[in-house]
């Protein structure tokens, strides 16, 4: 199930919940819905795997209380977020949730939005195939 937090339609009210499996919860985000995963991670003790692109960091006082294990996406060329993704994966490093932190070389944030300039088919895919992998592993 995928929520759209920027509808304006209202149509995330009948989605049917009856789908989703409360063991087998994962997230991902992109850009604002990547910090959206990384924060939720700190706080939702129940999901299982998370994937955040080329999102903020989590506030790394609160990376201790995740229990998800958590995969983050990085584009090269991004520095405003990948240039800060060093202390999330030391603030990762010093806890015992499983990890991996990856920067996709030559690329630029929102390298996997395919309607943007940015948009890089390739590392797209391996992103993306990476993170259909860490889901398979980890929920």
């Amino acid at each position: 199930m995928a929520v759209d937090l920027l509808s304006r339609e209202g149509r995330t009210a009948s989605l049917d919940s009856d789908a989703v499996s409360g063991a087998l919860i994962a997230m991902n985000g992109y850009c604002f819905g990547g910090g959206i995963t990384g924060q939720a991670a700190t706080e939702l003790a129940g999901l299982k795997a998370t994937a955040a692109f080329y999102g903020p960091a989590p506030d790394l006082n609160k990376v201790p209380a995740i229990k998800a294990a958590a995969s983050g996406v990085y584009a090269e060329l991004d520095q405003r977020i990948t240039g800060a993704m060093p202390g999330l994966r030391d603030a990762l490093d010093a806890t015992t949730v499983t990890h991996q932190l990856t920067v996709y070389p030559g690329v630029d944030h929102a390298f996997h939005n395919d309607t943007g300039e940015r948009n890089n088919e390739t590392q797209a895919t391996a992103a993306w195939n990476d993170t259909l992998a860490w889901f398979g592993q980890h929920v």
